[in-house]
């Protein structure tokens, strides 16, 4: 095997692979990345058994071939590389060496053989879609946030993708919690998904769509089984196992509205929680907030360090009202809903809190306030 590459190609694609394979496991080859010449372009493949990743590279390929080399090392390797100086490999099968030339870069890897790569993913898919690349990496990105992936329940570790109806009419949901908040978001259905079985999909491979997504072209093309799922843009094809788990009804979580409203601007919400900041820690999370007619101060205080208090001006025509959150969870609403004008959503009894923006009007993320 003998192949030249871009550089700044091969990082994107090294680093891809990296973030597939198995930290630790009993065959070391899964700690490796398969690459392969064909044609006139080189495949990089790695996977875990529970994910697995096909990045396609155009190259000038002098001689086809393949073989696997330690994936950390190679990305670390790709990492340096400098632009515009073509990387140029070549695979000794004889020496069993993995060569490396990039302008004062000259370096062998060890290997192991190709044929000791776990075969490619098969699986046939009972429904395949096209959807936009940016649909899709909203959905994801909007519920990340709320899944809890060391749950001791399965169903809280990944993102519950599904088909569900808003007046007649077919959407995609996507839903995700930790048993302390949850995040609904939704999007049109795209023609073809209507029949797509619901699955939860573990949040791993939800972060690794979510980079596919932002180096993506107009479109994906998501395919779903029974047991996987499988995403593929024009460099990338990825595909994981979904979670063996049932996600409860939700719905019956969401709280009916009490018409106890309040609404803040979303970047003045955003910067008083930056302030509050600098006194969180691990031992120390809980923010109060006293809602008055035109004002809402938000307050931390530690014995240990001191208090820090911020008032930010809001709409809420009703009486004085206090209630408390985690910190993380209000901070990581506002980071999503960073324009326009947030709507909470309160309850009288301080219990589930709704939160809406104007600016996305397909989402919700129902946070619980803190027991006094």
């Amino acid at each position: 095997m003998k192949f030249s590459v871009d550089p700044d190609q091969l990082r994107v694609a090294a680093s891809h692979a990296r973030s597939i394979v198995a930290r630790s496991h009993s065959a070391p080859v899964l700690g490796n990345v398969l690459i392969e010449t064909v044609k006139d372009q080189v495949k990089l493949r790695a996977t875990d058994i529970q994910s697995e990743l096909e990045v396609t590279l155009d190259a000038e390929v002098e001689e086809e071939g393949g073989t696997t080399v330690n994936a950390n090392i190679f990305n670390e390797m790709a990492k340096r590389f400098s632009s515009g100086i073509p990387v140029n490999i070549h695979y000794d099968a004889k020496e069993e060496m993995f060569k490396i030339n990039a302008g004062a870069t000259d370096c062998s890897l060890l290997t192991m053989p190709r044929d000791d790569f776990p075969a490619i993913d098969n699986t046939e898919y009972d429904v395949t879609f096209n959807i936009e690349s940016k649909v899709l990496l909203r959905l994801f990105e909007m519920s990340k946030t709320s899944v809890a992936p060391d749950s001791a329940r399965k169903y809280l570790q990944g993102v519950y993708l599904h088909i569900s109806e808003i007046d007649g009419e077919a959407i995609l949901r996507a839903v995700s919690s930790d048993g302390f908040r949850m995040a609904i978001i939704d999007a049109k259905a795209p023609s073809g998904s209507e029949e797509m079985r619901s699955t939860i999909i573990p949040l791993k491979a939800v972060l690794e769509i979510i980079k596919m997504m932002e180096l993506a072209g107009e479109f994906a093309t998501v395919s779903v089984s029974e047991n996987k799922v499988r995403v593929t843009t024009e460099n990338f094809t990825f595909s994981s196992r979904v979670l063996n788990a049932e996600f409860p009804d939700y719905k019956k979580l969401i709280p009916e509205s009490a018409n106890i409203k309040m609404q803040i601007d979303a970047a003045s919400g955003m910067k008083a929680l930056e302030r509050l900041n600098p006194l969180v820690s691990p031992h120390n999370n809980i923010i109060n907030l006293i809602m008055e007619t035109d004002r809402l101060t938000w307050t931390i205080s530690s014995p240990i360090t001191g208090k820090i208090r911020e008032e930010v001006e809001v709409v809420f025509p009703h009486e004085d009202r206090q209630i408390a959150y985690h910190y993380h969870h209000m901070i990581s609403v506002f980071q999503l809903y960073s324009e326009g004008v947030v709507t909470i959503d309160l309850q009288p009894n301080a219990t589930a809190t709704v939160f809406r923006s104007d600016e996305d009007t397909n989402s919700m993320y129902v946070v619980m306030p803190v027991r006094a």
